[in-house]
């Protein structure tokens, strides 16, 4: 299975992507235009023109593999299955076209068949960004974090003006994460390189006049993920808790989808917008209409975002805040939500964006859904300590794994509980087997499982006496729903709110003893805790009353704290500061790898990127940077 993994890492002669091309020369110009707005990552303007073509051209696979490609980029997968099905039932032996079948098989968990299909194209010796990209995905769900990041890096240099490749790129660097500073260069590399729409029409100036006295405070809310998503979770309290009488509420509903959340939403509130059709220059002039006084992008790098449309300045006040921890990379952005158990003085350069920092919670948590509590923990029904962890598999790093094995050696009457979405699959199982198995676990004392739904992924937390966090890559989600369910965490903290988000929720619970700092601690904490029966049974009876207590689980609260926020954004008259020369020690990309990328980025034929890449090597470094990328 690895020697597969490393060879699609290994160098190869260059085979370049098959290109989307008509055997008419009736259609090259309007072939050209929509590959030109693909290219540059604009598929609403590209899908129009590649239906047309689909018109004339009924049975030709790539055009409805282009097809299919558009309505991905926007996040439409049913309709991209549909065409990309009937451009494999046409050419089953296309690279590109394979390559999208390879995805197909990734986005419903039939990982077998993923590794099935990507094992024939890399018989076939392609050796193009696409395939890297479902690559990446593959070793995600795999848990393969570093290998996820090496395959999304090739991916994203050779489609570099993609928005998908490009969040694939810096989400896997999130889970690899060698070091914080890196993954806040990364991110900041990207929103320093970011193509500028000179083909579009002229942008709108932007609205920065404040709203009138004595009306409301509008504030717009910017996501994909108005529905069954996780998002729900935070912003349902959110917008339940806001004070109408102060605050305008607007939604702007950037997906295609519509559910019975999405209804929720749209009920609470006071305009809803759906944005998903508008192209990406009209959805910025459409924001600018508004003149919002605040504008809050919900999804950072995750989903089907538009963040790069934040380059532009689109509201009095723009704020990235719930979804996604690392920065935006974005000095557009003026602020990120954060608290005062996330937020230190040391950590402010690993945001491109000032910190809005909240008296107590950075986030709301209130499911809104029944979900009932066992008496006790499931250590006094079963007479063993069940640890576990929820969540992302690429989240374990093999540290991770060293401390859970030494607790497990130490409380010996204990089992481990790992629940993630690929053990799906035996596929996936029999890799995490023979991982676990090879990092000295006892296989008979560990149970691999998918999550459970409904009602009874809830009531799934009455099996767990202990979860044992993530580090660096701390849970978010799923440690707030264990917290709600009355099963206690440890949690080790690092410097910035990916390894901080257990800190903050622990301590918003009266639990700052498990937030520990350095892994011996973290071992200790676990396993005296592993030992303390009564104590896991307190905290099963009490955590929930004391979480809906305090602002981490109270919609009023937290509203109320991030009202206030909002207001005192409102009154810094400066907008974010540009902070990329003073930055140093590891918060920008050096210099050589600068120009290694942007030779890469060249040699997959994209000349304009390859510059901006030089020019903003030559933005940090001065013109040396250029001569090494010449």
């Amino acid at each position: 299975m690895f020697k597969f993994l490393l060879a699609l890492l290994a160098p190869k002669k260059r085979m370049a992507q098959a290109p989307v091309v008509s055997p008419s020369t009736a259609q090259a110009d309007l072939l050209d235009q929509a590959e030109a707005h693909l290219n540059a990552g604009h598929p609403r303007e590209a899908l129009p023109l590649f239906l047309r073509w689909l018109e004339t051209l009924p049975d030709h696979a790539l055009a409805h593999n282009a097809v299919g490609v558009c309505y991905s980029e926007m996040g439409d997968q049913a309709k991209a299955k549909h065409h990309f099905d009937i451009a494999f039932a046409l050419d089953d032996l296309h690279p590109a076209i394979l390559a999208n079948r390879a995805k197909m098989h990734l986005d419903v968990h039939e990982y077998a068949e993923t590794h099935r299909c990507l094992q024939r194209l890399a018989s076939l010796g392609p050796d193009f960004s696409y395939l890297y990209a479902v690559y990446s995905g593959l070793c995600i769900a795999q848990g393969e974090a570093e290998l996820a990041r090496r395959a999304a890096l090739k991916a994203w240099l050779g489609n570099f003006d993609s928005l998908r490749t490009a969040n694939v790129f810096l989400f896997d660097n999130a889970y690899a994460c060698p070091s914080e500073t890196q993954l806040s260069a990364e991110h900041r590399f990207w929103a320093g390189t970011l193509q500028r729409p000179e083909t579009l029409p002229p942008a709108a100036p932007p609205v920065v006049l404040p709203s009138d006295k004595g009306q409301r405070i509008r504030i717009a809310y910017w996501s994909p993920d108005f529905r069954n998503h996780s998002v729900r979770y935070f912003f349902k309290p959110l917008i339940k808790g806001h004070d109408r009488s102060q605050f305008e509420i607007h939604l702007l509903h950037d997906i295609f989808t519509h559910d019975e959340h999405t209804d929720y939403f749209e009920s609470q509130a006071d305009h809803f917008h759906d944005v998903y059709a508008l192209s990406d220059r009209e959805l910025q002039n459409f924001i600018r209409e508004q003149n919002f006084d605040v504008l809050v992008e919900l999804a950072g790098h995750t989903s089907v975002n538009r963040i790069n449309l934040l380059a532009e300045r689109l509201a009095r006040v723009q704020i990235t805040a719930l979804g996604y921890p690392p920065t935006t990379g974005l000095d557009t952005v003026d602020f990120k939500l954060a608290d005062r158990y996330i937020h230190t003085p040391e950590a402010e350069p690993y945001y491109s964006e000032r910190l809005l920092v909240l008296p107590t919670s950075f986030w709301c948590f209130d499911p809104m859904e029944p979900a009932p509590l066992a008496d006790d923990p499931p250590v006094v029904r079963q007479g063993h300590v069940t640890l576990a962890c929820v969540g992302n598999l690429s989240k374990i790093s093999d540290e991770c794994l060293d401390a859970w094995r030494e607790v497990m050696v130490r409380v010996p009457n204990s089992r481990l509980l790992l629940r993630s979405i690929p053990f799906v699959s035996s596929f996936i199982q029999e890799h995490w087997q023979r991982k676990l198995d090879a990092a000295g676990f006892s296989m008979d004392r560990v149970d691999l499982k998918p999550p459970l739904g409904g009602e009874q992924f809830f009531t799934s937390y009455n099996d767990i006496d202990l979860i044992l966090d993530t580090f660096p890559f701390n849970g978010g989600t799923t440690t707030s729903f264990a917290v709600y369910m009355g099963v206690p965490v440890v949690s080790l903290s690092g410097a910035s709110l990916l390894s901080r988000m257990g800190r903050s929720i622990l301590n918003n619970v009266g639990l700052a003893d498990l937030v520990v700092d350095n892994w011996g601690a973290y071992v200790d904490k676990a396993v005296v805790l592993a030992h303390d029966t009564e104590g896991l049974r307190m905290l099963k009876q009490t955590l929930r009353t004391t979480m809906q207590g305090n602002t981490l689980g109270n919609a009023s609260a937290f509203a109320t704290e991030f009202e206030q926020a909002c207001l005192h954004a409102l009154e810094s008259t400066q907008p974010n500061a540009p902070a990329l020369a003073p930055l140093q020690g590891g918060f920008t990309l050096p210099a050589k790898g600068l120009a290694a990328r942007a030779l890469q980025v060249l040699l997959a034929g994209n000349t304009q990127a390859a510059q901006r890449i030089n020019e903003y090597a030559v933005k940090l470094y001065g013109e040396s940077a250029s001569s090494l990328i010449l």
